[in-house]
Formats: C-alpha cells, structure tokens, sequence
C-alpha cells in the first residue's frame, strides 16, 4: 500500500512539475535545466607551448617518461620528487605538485553493467579523451537534439566544473591538454587533464596548488623524455 501511495505522489509530482528545491522546478526528473553558470563555460582551443627554459636556467623534473623544466625558484620543489603505485609528488613547503596516471575505463563505460544502464551517456563518447573534448567544448545550446547522451556530457559540467573559473584546450602534435582553472578561493589552483600518444591508453590527470603561470606553462609542455 505504501509503495504504491509513494508511486501516486511521484506521479502527481512529475506532472505538476513541482518545485522540489527553490530555484529548480522538478530537477530531480529533468536534469537538464543548465541553470548554473558553468554549463555555459566553453573551451578555447590553443596551440602547445613551446619550451621556455633550459637546464641551465631552469629545473627538470621527469615523470612517467616525460619531462619539463620548471622555473629555477622552484628548484627545491623540483628535487623532492616522491613516488607512489599510481602517482607522482613534488612536494615544498605548502606548493604541491601531484601527477596521477589514469587507465582508459571510459567513464565507467567499460564496465558491461554500467554501460547497459546508461546507454545514452556511453554512446555518446568514443574514449576517455573524446568525453574531455566534448565536456570542454559543448555548451547546453550545442546540444543536438538528436542525440540525448551529449546532454549527459554537458549535464555532467555541473560537477567537473562547480569550483571552475576558466577552461582551455591545447593541442599539439600527439598530445591535448585540458586545462581548468579554480576560483580564488580554492586550495587547488589549477588542473591539467595530459592525452600523450606516448602513455596510450592511460593518461595523467595534474594537479597542483601553485598559482605561477610559467610553472603551469612549463608542465602543459611536457615532452617526451630525450633519451641520452
């Protein structure tokens, strides 16, 4: 009797298109109202930048067969290189920098279960970096009509990007950078998402609490490691 009262509420609820929070009339069973500012952020697409500094003027650090030089007044953050199953940490005082590698699991798309419940939203991505493509790119008015699992990707800008000022992509040869910047109240400071054809299928996710645009710079132009 209670599960089928229940079901009756429900019911009158969806068709009443009840207010079930203030500013989001019936959002509990239409996701997709994109009222936050975030869903329309969208993603400048630049170029890799080139190298700026050189071992002489700078500090190299390695990670995961790919390197950068940093900035020689981060010299001390660069040698205290620590290294763990799945990632990588520079670590100095209050500024960090952590490197994770990622396995290819499509989102969860890659599990047989997942994917036969959200069908949609798996059809609507080829890879782990055609999702990132999307999410960065697509905004709530881009939306094919047609096609139902974009509005998951967009959908899902609500939770990648809720403490997220700026996006940008850069793309170079073999190699895209997503890139996010926090808002200033955050610790983080920024978030790099690495697709390297070198570290096919994984792929690194960066993140770090200094907020020094020549450091960011220097690891979106991270390399492969050259051999001696």
């Amino acid at each position: 009797m209670r599960t089928k009262k229940i079901s009756v509420v429900l019911a009158l609820l969806i068709l009443s298109g009840c207010t079930c929070n203030d500013n989001f009339s019936g959002y509990r069973y239409n996701p997709f109202q994109f009222n936050y500012s975030e869903y329309q952020l969208k993603a400048e697409v630049a170029q890799i930048p080139s190298p700026s500094l050189s071992e002489a003027n700078g500090s190299p650090i390695e990670f995961y067969g790919l390197s950068t030089i940093l900035p020689h007044q981060w010299k001390t953050l660069a040698e205290s290189k620590t290294i763990g199953e799945d990632r990588v940490v520079f670590k100095s005082g209050g500024n960090i920098v952590m490197i994770f590698r990622e396995k290819e699991k499509l989102l969860g798309c890659g599990y047989s279960e997942f994917k036969e419940g959200n069908k949609d939203f798996c059809s609507a991505f080829e890879s782990t970096d055609d999702f990132y493509w999307k999410l960065y790119t697509l905004t709530p008015e881009q939306i094919s009509k047609e096609k139902s699992g974009q509005k998951w990707i967009v959908h899902k800008k609500g939770h990648f990007f809720e403490d997220i000022e700026r996006i940008k992509i850069y793309k170079g040869q073999g190699v895209t950078v997503y890139r996010s910047d926090f808002k200033p109240d955050s610790r983080l400071k920024t978030e790099l998402i690495i697709f390297h054809k070198n570290l096919q299928p994984d792929y690194l996710i960066i993140s770090t609490t200094i907020n020094d645009e020549e450091v960011i710079r220097a690891l979106i132009a991270s390399s492969e490691k050259a051999q001696p």
